[in-house]
């Protein structure tokens, strides 16, 4: 048996270029783990089973555990199974990364139950094949995401941010961010290194000043309830809000724990 917690994240900058050739739009963004957790507990087993708490989690093939799963006993050709039982905290759609995180938690996991010594940097080669978040779960904390976003650099930072998450009832799944884009690209580039120097120099003024997401401009007119949590949050003394990722959940920064 082994248990893994996963974490979530929100980003502090999200920045969305222009598309590839292969039709996808590049972004560059700041992840910043946050201390809201899921929980895996993996056990041997004849088959692969996943239980989750959360009658809407999918437990079949298009879980993200699964294909971590399947990536790596295909890979590797192991002839193992497991049983996961998974407690969901993460809520779904909601920009938080928790489907992304549970991937990144599988693969750590048989890493170590499997004994297959792989590197953190093969397993975030191997986490982009699953989702483009994954990569920045292997390692954790905070970090520059670049290309996708599967392109990590980790940032050493002094701060430690005071934040208040809030998730509406209803989500937004990244297909439907992405299509309610509004942009004209190419479009000019923020400089997401000053949010980046920020957090190297533990300046929470500039950081407050640099952090931004560009869903918001297409996806706040679309979900005004967005935008009311966002003022109900400055109401209570947050000195910056922001859209987390492409999903609903909206987070404050706070100068002291409320």
């Amino acid at each position: 048996m082994l248990k893994i917690d996963s974490p979530a994240k929100v980003n502090l900058c999200l920045e969305i270029l222009n598309r590839d050739k292969s039709g996808f739009h590049e972004i560059k963004t700041i992840f910043y783990q946050v201390d809201l957790y899921d929980e895996l507990i993996f056990f041997d087993n004849d088959n692969f089973e996943l239980n989750c708490n959360n009658p809407q989690v999918p437990t079949d093939q298009n879980n993200l555990i699964y294909k971590a799963y399947r990536l790596l006993k295909d890979t590797f050709k192991i002839n193992k199974s497991i049983r996961v039982e998974l407690t969901k905290n993460i809520p779904l759609e909601a920009g938080l990364g928790g489907g992304s995180s549970n991937a990144a938690a599988t693969l750590k996991a048989l890493n170590q139950l499997w004994e297959l010594n792989i590197t953190n940097n093969q397993l975030r080669e191997l986490g982009a094949h699953i989702g483009m978040d994954v990569p920045f779960f292997i390692e954790g904390g905070i970090a520059l995401g670049t290309h996708f976003g599967e392109l990590i650099t980790p940032i050493n930072s002094k701060l430690k941010l005071n934040l208040l998450l809030i998730k509406p009832k209803f989500s937004i799944n990244t297909c439907q961010a992405y299509s309610n884009l509004n942009f004209t690209f190419p479009k000019p580039e923020r400089n997401i290194n000053n949010c980046r120097k920020a957090l190297e120099s533990g300046d929470l003024d500039l950081l407050i000043k640099s952090m931004h997401n560009d869903f918001e401009e297409s996806l706040l007119p679309k979900y005004p309830k967005i935008q009311e949590i966002k003022d109900q949050l400055i109401d209570r003394g947050a000195k910056r809000t922001l859209l987390s990722g492409s999903g609903s959940c909206v987070f404050g920064v706070f100068e002291k724990t409320l």
